[in-house]
């Protein structure tokens, strides 16, 4: 113990001594090495001077309406998307009966060093139906069950006059008329919202209208077999048959 004492105190000397010869102030001779060198200025380590840049400049308010109409026209192509594929079950008011795959399209500038992206439009590239549910199944006599919302919504909002869901054997009497709190006819009304901000125009709305009641009409066919030929069948209900003629604008 007496010999790590003896070291320590013998350090402890040591660096006091060093301390002692050590200069109080440092003089300017001597400091005049040690002062820092200016610091160039910072240069982008990429430049895009080979691209046609205009001079930065705000939005003109053409422009930013553009933008703004199409931010909108992406946010509610959803719901209108869901309209045709989406459908009551027993587990799920609105549970998704199809899928999709939407591209996002971006108009990208390079005139700065971090790029400018701008949401110009999008593509649904790929819908994928459950289609057995339209005509198959019988889904709307299942206590719980409905068809895709959009029939319920465009036979709650009068689109079709003197019908009713009731009128039509793919949709039946429904079970409700209330989707995530909003009615049938509340929903149809949002989506002829939608549609005006995609320009859909009163023609336009109306051929929708009808391909849909063709696809509600042709399921009021009962049909029936043909004597003795097994391959053959006949129509038993003549008068659906006349209106849906009628709709689709053929002879019967």
């Amino acid at each position: 113990r007496k010999g790590r004492r003896k070291s320590i105190v013998s350090t402890l000397k040591k660096i006091r001594k060093k301390k002692k010869k050590a200069k109080p102030y440092v003089t300017p001779q001597e400091l005049a090495p040690l002062t820092p060198r200016p610091i160039p200025s910072a240069e982008p380590t990429h430049t895009f001077s080979s691209l046609p840049c205009p001079s930065p400049s705000p939005p003109s308010s053409p422009q930013q309406h553009a933008a703004n109409v199409t931010i909108q026209r992406v946010l509610t192509a959803n719901p209108l998307l869901e309209a045709f594929g989406n459908a009551q079950t027993r587990h799920n008011a609105n549970s998704s009966r199809f899928s999709k795959y939407t591209c996002l399209q971006f108009h990208v500038e390079l005139c700065q060093i971090i790029p400018k992206c701008t949401l110009v439009g999008s593509v649904c590239e790929t819908y994928l139906l459950h289609k057995s549910r339209v005509c198959g199944g019988k889904h709307h006599q299942q206590r719980g069950e409905r068809n895709f919302h959009v029939f319920y919504y465009l036979l709650a909002g009068g689109a079709v006059k003197g019908k009713e869901a009731g009128d039509y054997k793919y949709v039946g009497v429904p079970c409700t008329n209330v989707i995530e709190g909003m009615s049938d006819a509340e929903h149809w009304e949002e989506i002829l919202g939608v549609l005006d901000i995609f320009n859909f125009q009163a023609e336009h709305v109306q051929e929708l209208v009808d391909a849909l009641t063709i696809i509600l009409q042709w399921g009021n066919l009962e049909w029936d077999g043909k004597g003795h030929d097994e391959d053959g069948s006949t129509i038993v209900t003549p008068a659906e048959l006349t209106v849906l003629s009628e709709l689709m604008r053929l002879p019967e």
